[in-house]
């Protein structure tokens, strides 16, 4: 499910600034901080080889182990970076509403 999140986050930071922009807002376009991950190239992987060949077997593996590396940091990052997201998104709801109840004071 994060995910999914994840890459729909990444999605949305990745908007051309005028589409960012046509969405209205107090906040000027792209500026929150894209994340830094890394996401890590599959078709470096290329293709299994035959299983007679036992020397293009294991590059294949130290491959595979290489690529599974890699993915589990790009998940680790972007799941620090989707954490710090939502903790700015509880600062910025706390400012909003704070606002709104000194707006609403007599």
């Amino acid at each position: 499910m994060k995910y999914i999140l994840a890459m729909i986050l990444s999605c949305l930071c990745t908007l051309p600034a005028q589409a960012q922009s046509l969405t209205g807002g107090n906040l000027p376009p792209d500026f929150y901080p894209h994340p830094a991950c890394v996401k890590p190239d599959r078709s470096a992987l290329g293709a299994s080889p035959g299983v007679q060949d036992q020397q293009a077997m294991l590059a294949y593996n130290l491959k595979v182990r290489d690529f599974n590396a890699k993915a589990s940091a790009f998940n680790l990052c972007l799941k620090r970076y989707i954490d710090n997201a939502q903790r700015d998104i509880g600062v910025i709801q706390t400012l909003v509403h704070a606002a709104v109840t000194e707006a609403n004071s007599p």
